[in-house]
């Protein structure tokens, strides 16, 4: 059977049917956990960067008081809006990439 055959065939396969074929072969199973391993490198990694860019996030002018005009409010909130866009970068990879692995893996 070619390889191309194979994986139609293992795509084919519901989530019960791929778990037992993974746990009776013992170089599916390696795979499997060595790939799990990858995976979960990556997310920590991934979570280190939105961590990180979360603790950068804060506005660099201080909340205004109770009462401030219009204008220092708006400026207040662009200020931290352009502190958040990192953030948003980071959290939009990551599910990005986790889309990606769903639909590739």
């Amino acid at each position: 059977m070619d390889f191309d055959t194979r994986k139609k065939h293992f795509e084919s396969l519901g989530y019960a049917e791929k778990l037992l074929y993974v746990v009776a072969n013992w170089n599916a199973a390696t795979f499997a956990y060595n790939r799990l391993e990858v995976h979960r490198a990556a997310a920590r990694t991934q979570m280190a960067r939105i961590s990180e860019a979360m603790a950068n996030s804060r506005p660099s002018i201080p909340e205004p008081e109770p009462g401030a005009s219009l204008e220092v409010a708006q400026a207040y909130v662009r200020n931290g809006l352009a502190h958040m866009v990192p953030v948003l970068y980071e959290v939009h990879f990551y599910f990005v990439a986790w889309g990606w692995l769903q639909k590739h893996a």
